[in-house]
């Protein structure tokens, strides 16, 4: 995304970033953000760790990501504008999940979960 303020993700996975419990999860984000602003600021905060991943390829994204030794990573862009899927298709973490930024599954294979609600997805 080009700036997380002016996202309604943004917006959404704000207060699940800022009350985690850091004693229980180390929370990394990895920002595909190419216009920071104070959203971004509060982000990097609450954050264990920050990675601008902005300027790196997939795969040196999906290396960072293996690095870090991170065992659950979430996409939050899902098919929107800017969005790293390409990174998930390298499959650098042992479970995947796609939530929140987009309305439907990717279709990639190495996305393992789908999270919704009967909402936003309702069954049939």
């Amino acid at each position: 995304m080009n700036s997380i303020g002016r996202h309604r993700t943004g917006e959404f996975i704000e207060p699940i970033i800022t009350n985690h419990d850091p004693n229980a999860v180390e929370c990394y984000c990895y920002a595909n953000v190419t216009k920071p602003d104070t959203a971004t600021e509060r982000f990097k905060v609450s954050a264990h760790a920050w990675r601008d991943i902005s300027k790196l390829s997939d795969e040196d994204a999906a290396a960072l990501v293996r690095a870090d030794g991170i065992d659950i990573l979430v996409d939050l862009g899902g098919h929107t504008h800017g969005n790293r899927l390409g990174v998930f298709t390298h499959k650098p973490a042992p479970v995947q999940i796609s939530y929140l930024g987009y309305p439907a599954t990717t279709g990639l294979v190495s996305i393992d979960y789908y999270l919704t609600d009967s909402v936003a997805d309702p069954s049939g």
